[in-house]
């Protein structure tokens, strides 16, 4: 993980809002531990897999892609 702000850091770990972090293919780089919660899962579970692999959903994908 990049040398990041300690503030940031302490948001991104401590919100209560479900956060994903993702590249321009929508392959997740990191979660937090809200978002895997969500899923029963850890956020480990989801570095390296395609959002759209994991919830597919057409309509949704074609939004982000022309975001």
């Amino acid at each position: 993980m990049p040398n990041t702000d300690p503030l940031l850091e302490s948001l991104f770990e401590t919100s209560l809002t479900l956060v994903a972090y993702m590249d321009t293919q929508f392959n997740l780089i990191r979660v937090n531990q809200k978002y895997a919660e969500a899923d029963d899962r850890s956020p480990e579970f989801f570095v390296g897999k395609n959002h759209f692999d994991l919830c597919p959903n057409k309509e949704n994908q074609e939004i982000f892609q022309k975001v």
